[in-house]
């Protein structure tokens, strides 16, 4: 057993140290002149393989498992800094303050740093490198998602509140529909009966929209209806909706009653694909090359050649969010 972790531990240095590659403390990749720090990959690597590198299958696995991580953890920082470059040419800039104050709000959201931990680790992450890198980047991501999101050209629509109960057959509906006119409660029926999960959950609330939401069976019914009148069986390729409008109002919203959120986020990935195809990437000797359509690092000569599914990385967190 002490062998075999020091085969581990002599593995693990072979590989962060790299094929003549720059020394500890130099940079592990370039991005459009910026520096990626090498330190910073070398702490993440050793911290996700702490555990030991070789596995079952000896010193040969344990090398594969640690280039893989290391090649995950480059990935995630490259694109890290594609990020960061593109907020630096808008003049977007987040102080260390903020950072650390929403990386403490997050922190408080998992109930503590071991629970994030644990939370980061099965997706290739460490705590460093959330706090370090990826709260800084995702507010910046925030910044140009707003900026976006005050652009779009607003125009007030009309919305209605709805709730409504699914079940399969008619004659089911049909006895909703008679036990709400003997005064039955909309929303205990719907979480009673309702085959809807998400509505059923919430007494049925499908919330505010605009019409052509829903499929035009409903949205028809929807939209002809008075505030608190019971319309159903209404039957649609889901089954039979008991439906009720429980609010009619207006909404400002993009064209065509998209969210202003929603264009902006498609904005966002515009800008960012353009920003990832023009970024000028240099990996380290040893380290791997970049593949500019795969938009990750992959083994030495093997750019051009495609991915397997991979387990979720580094690179996979960009949008800012960890399952809980």
């Amino acid at each position: 057993m002490r062998i075999r972790t020091l085969l581990s531990a002599a593995v693990l240095a072979a590989l962060l140290a790299g094929c003549g590659a720059a020394p500890a403390g130099g940079s592990a990749a370039s991005v459009d002149g910026q520096a990626v720090s090498r330190e910073r990959l070398e702490n993440a690597v050793q911290e996700l393989t702490a555990d030991g590198t070789s596995g079952e299958g000896g010193e040969d696995q344990g090398a594969e498992s640690v280039a893989d991580t290391q090649r995950r953890v480059l990935t995630f920082l490259i694109q890290a800094q594609i990020i960061q470059n593109l907020a630096d040419e808008r003049g977007i800039e987040v102080s260390d303050e903020d950072a650390r104050a929403r990386y403490e709000e997050e922190l408080e959201n998992f109930g503590g740093e071991e629970a994030l931990a644990d939370a980061l680790a099965g997706q290739g992450l460490t705590v460093g490198l959330y706090r370090d890198v990826l709260v800084p980047v995702s507010m910046r991501l925030d910044v140009i998602r707003d900026q976006f999101a005050e652009e779009v050209e607003l125009e007030e629509v009309e919305v209605r509140t709805t709730r409504h109960i699914l079940v399969e057959t008619e004659d089911e509906a049909q006895e909703i529909v008679d036990a709400l006119t003997d005064g039955g409660d909309f929303a205990e029926l719907a979480q009673e009966r309702s085959t809807d999960p998400g509505s059923g959950a919430q007494g049925g609330d499908l919330g505010a929209n605009p019409r052509g939401v829903f499929v035009p069976e409903f949205d028809e019914a929807a939209w002809s209806a008075e505030i608190g009148e019971v319309v159903g069986p209404v039957e649609s390729q889901f089954g039979f909706h008991i439906i009720e409008v429980t609010d009619i109002g207006t909404s400002e919203q993009g064209a065509g009653g998209a969210d202003p959120q929603q264009l902006a986020q498609q904005q966002v990935d515009e800008l960012l694909a353009e920003a990832f195809a023009a970024a000028d990437v240099s990996v380290g000797a040893g380290l791997g090359d970049w593949d500019a359509e795969l938009q990750q690092v992959v083994e030495a000569g093997r750019v051009g050649e495609g991915a397997e599914p991979a387990p979720q990385g580094p690179d996979d967190l960009l949008d800012g969010t960890v399952e809980e």
